[in-house]
């Protein structure tokens, strides 16, 4: 699933940047993939083991986020995104 994401915040960050997030997406998220699109946004709206493994994965996804120099504001809002399509799939 293509998580749709501000065209302009993801623009703005370097081929590198946008590699090494995406990175962080596909490690914690197999499958889902990043797609600037205008308006687009990254903001997301205790249950199953499918939930609480996806919880787990959108935990993780943050944890690293929170470890870049760059960017990490769209990265978090990505991871959680991700997190709630996960859960969505449960």
């Amino acid at each position: 699933m293509p998580i749709k994401v501000s065209k302009n915040e993801w623009m703005a960050l370097s081929a590198e940047q946008q590699t090494q997030i995406a990175g962080i997406i596909d490690t914690n998220f197999a499958g889902q993939t990043i797609e600037p699109a205008e308006g687009g946004t990254a903001i997301v709206q205790v249950g199953s083991v499918c939930e609480i493994a996806c919880d787990v994965a959108q935990s993780a996804a943050i944890s690293e986020c929170k470890k870049l120099p760059f960017g990490r504001s769209i990265c978090i809002a990505i991871a959680k995104e991700a997190g709630s399509y996960c859960r969505d799939q449960c």
